[in-house]
């Protein structure tokens, strides 16, 4: 019983130290001091391409502004996470579906990472209505029988039969 009544004031000791010296001017929680600080401006694009759980629709690109410039930078930029280039993928569907024609397979073919290339399938399988289902198949079975990765040429047959259905 003395030993743990002795712990107990130790760490009491311990805690009056710590308060004393921190190095915080206010007694606020740090949760209180955030909601003062301002919050960064982000462009309505870029708060698009950073959401999560929201769908990238023809309406919400054209009410945030993203432009098929914007998306198709964010996509080529490697340094950019991968959660953003892909619905920047998707936006440039809607923005500008000849230029997507145009980047999503060369995506397929050299990203350097597999799920962009996975998804540069999915978006391309998907993204565009029958009006250019027949390139778009074309260029899915030709990837088919010169791309190296696997899982790429499986998501491509994948595609291939759900458009067949």
């Amino acid at each position: 019983k003395e030993y743990t009544q002795h712990a107990t004031l130790l760490a009491a000791a311990l805690c009056l130290s710590l308060m004393s010296t921190s190095t915080s001017a206010s007694a606020e929680p740090l949760s209180a001091q955030r909601q003062h600080e301002a919050p960064t401006k982000r462009a309505p694009a870029d708060l698009l391409l950073d959401a999560i759980d929201v769908w990238v629709t023809p309406e919400l690109v054209a009410k945030a502004g993203l432009t098929a410039e914007h998306a198709e930078r964010v996509l080529l930029n490697r340094s950019e996470r991968r959660y953003r280039r892909i619905r920047a993928m998707a936006a440039l569907c809607i923005t500008s579906p000849e230029r997507a024609l145009e980047v999503l397979p060369e995506l397929m073919r050299s990203a350097p990472d597999a799920e962009l290339r996975i998804q540069a399938v999915i978006h391309l399988a998907r993204a565009f209505g029958e009006g250019r289902r027949a390139q778009v198949e074309a260029l899915l079975r030709e990837a088919l029988t010169t791309h190296k990765d696997e899982k790429v040429r499986a998501m491509i047959t994948r595609e291939l039969e759900r458009s067949a259905r």
